[in-house]
C-alpha cells in the first residue's frame, strides 16, 4: 500500500516514480546557467514604509516544489512551533 499524499488525501505513486519525478530536474539544476532564483530587494513603496528582501524562485525553482509537495516530500502537518519550544 502507498502512502497518502497530506495534501489531498490521495494514494502517492510508487517510490520509483516518486524519485523518478524529482531527478527529471537534475539536468536543468546541473546546468551551469540555472539559477533557482534571487533576492528582491528592499523598496520604499511610500515614506517611511519599506518592503523586506524576499526570495524569488524561478519558474523551474516553483515547479521543482511544487512536485516535491505533489509528491509528498515535504511534510505538511509538522507542528513547527510546537517543536521549536519542546526540550
Amino acid at each position: 500500500m502507498n502512502p497518502m499524499n497530506p495534501m489531498n488525501s490521495q494514494p502517492l505513486p510508487p517510490l520509483k516514480e516518486r524519485l523518478a519525478a524529482l531527478a527529471a530536474f537534475l539536468p536543468r539544476f546541473e546546468d551551469p546557467d540555472f539559477s533557482f532564483g534571487e533576492w528582491s530587494e528592499a523598496k520604499e513603496v511610500e515614506p517611511g514604509v519599506f518592503t523586506m528582501p524576499y526570495f524569488c524562485y524561478s519558474g523551474e525553482a516553483d515547479a521543482f516544489v511544487e512536485t516535491a509537495y505533489t509528491l509528498g516530500w515535504v511534510t505538511t502537518d509538522f507542528a513547527w512551533p510546537r517543536w521549536a519550544h519542546s526540550p
